[in-house]
């Protein structure tokens, strides 16, 4: 062994030794930045000899890692020891409570699909986990390897537990990211009794229209480190629940509504030409080419649909033009409504950061951005709503894929309010993907790029935003 000539040298004989029962545990798990993905079916086939010195190396290494620039050999670490059947170095780098910078998740989930492991050890180490995070981070990594390379008995196996995941879970980010995994690997999502009400303790439900709706509670959205486009930081409090759309309208789902022969006519968005079918050609696709007031209007028709109090109303007009005639309508927001509308800006941004402090609620590398973001210059057109992974609280498409129109107000009642853009789109550069960045519009303009998602107001939206000056870009 003394005389190996390089690393791989090394890292080989250190393999064959383990197979002998002269496992260097310590070495191994030192040099786990050495180990090529050819090679990591041999490096885990050697710490499987002796298991538990294994998991005892590991966790030292874990325990030097504590520097940002060390997390991604953390996450590595975390996968070798989920090899082993064991989750407690998972678990730690996949939790994103009261972790305002999530990419050692991020990095458990980059990484895992470049390891050759044996699914099945690491579906009955995780099988009975009762943390959302390590359920909901799980599903994510596992669910980037393709399918094609995944053993029928290992898709079976995986397919029975996250189904039951999906069904029986109450938090949104383990329903939100076992519905990604079945999808990905091309699995039905299994029938849930009364998805379509809102049950005690149950944070998601299905409405009329096939949107997935998820619980939001209150909390403070702290944006330390981030500026928006204005270098100003905002301090997001929200004081009650509310219910938010996990991905934006669909192309289907804003068709029915204008297709709906039973509803007003001058309800309905004047003169639409209908989405860029070359930008979003299927009905799964978001909606696009929708102003920010057909936005307002696909509200009131749902809230409607389902029963309840439209959320806005017209004022009147809002600008006239130099001879006197109505140019756009003004419209506010109904104080004692029940019924869908948009999130307000504040609330926006507190879904799109899920508890981050980072540029995107996958952290501050462009580079990891794309496995979240539908963005230029790699796209040239809309992703399916829902094909991106999720953040970390089960939210869809807050970072791409088209922006979404928000209402501009500090508090969800009261007069006349803007609309403002959020989140940037399939056309953006990661800068304008942002959680902090801000776009303007015309409420009345149209293009390939804009779009909109649901909130619910049932009744309890509220938001109150802080700002303090914190320097320019």
């Amino acid at each position: 062994f003394a005389n190996a000539t390089n690393s791989r040298h090394k890292l080989s004989l250190s393999f064959a030794l383990a197979a002998y029962g002269k496992l260097d545990a310590r070495y191994l798990a030192s040099r786990i930045d050495d180990i090529a993905e050819p090679d990591t079916r041999n490096y885990v086939t050697a710490l499987v000899t002796s298991p538990a010195n294994s998991l005892t190396a590991l966790t030292a290494e874990t325990l030097q890692c504590s520097e940002k620039s060390l997390w991604r050999r953390k996450a590595k670490l975390a996968i070798a020891a989920c090899a082993l059947g064991r989750t407690e170095l998972a678990l730690d780098v996949c939790t994103f409570e009261n972790r305002p910078d999530p990419e050692q998740r991020t990095h458990f989930i980059n990484e895992f699909p470049k390891w050759d492991v044996d699914l099945t050890v690491v579906l009955d180490a995780v099988k009975l986990s009762d943390s959302p995070a390590l359920r909901s981070g799980i599903c994510l990594a596992v669910g980037q390897i393709p399918v094609e390379k995944v053993g029928d008995t290992e898709k079976e196996s995986w397919k029975a537990v996250i189904s039951k995941w999906y069904m029986e879970h109450n938090d949104t980010p383990t329903h939100s990211a076992a519905g990604w995994l079945l999808r990905q690997w091309q699995l039905p999502e299994p029938e849930i009794a009364e998805k379509t009400k809102m049950v005690a303790g149950r944070q998601w439900f299905m409405n009329t229209v096939g949107i997935t709706m998820l619980q939001m509670s209150p909390g403070v959205s702290q944006q330390a480190g981030a500026t928006d486009n204005d270098g100003v930081a905002q301090v997001s409090v929200l004081t009650r629940q509310y219910w938010v759309g996990d991905r934006e309208v669909t192309r289907g789902q804003f068709e029915s509504f204008m297709n709906d022969s039973q509803y007003a006519v001058t309800d309905k968005p004047a003169d639409w030409e209908g989405v860029d079918a070359r930008i979003s050609p299927t009905t799964n696709h978001p909606a696009q080419t929708v102003s920010g007031h057909d936005a307002l209007l696909y509200c009131n028709w749902l809230s409607r649909r389902e029963g309840l109090k439209a959320c806005y109303e017209k004022t009147g007009p809002n600008e006239k033009g130099p001879d006197g005639e109505k140019t756009q309508d003004a419209w506010r927001r109904v104080p004692d409504s029940n019924g869908y509308r948009l999130l307000n800006a504040a609330e926006w941004e507190f879904i799109s950061r899920a508890g981050t402090t980072t540029e995107f609620s996958s952290g501050d590398d462009e580079m990891m951005l794309a496995d979240y973001c539908q963005m230029a210059p790699a796209s040239k057109l809309t992703a399916v709503t829902g094909e991106k992974l999720p953040n970390a609280w089960g939210l869809y498409d807050t970072h791409g894929n088209v922006w979404e129109w928000c209402w501009d107000s500090n508090s969800t009642t009261g007069p006349e309010s803007g609309l403002v853009l959020r989140g940037g789109s399939w056309s953006s550069d990661a800068v304008l993907c942002r959680s902090a960045f801000v776009g303007t519009y015309a409420p009345t303009f149209r293009s390939i790029n804009l779009g909109f998602r649901v909130a619910l107001n049932a009744p309890t939206a509220e938001a109150t935003v802080a700002k303090k000056a914190t320097g320019s870009l």
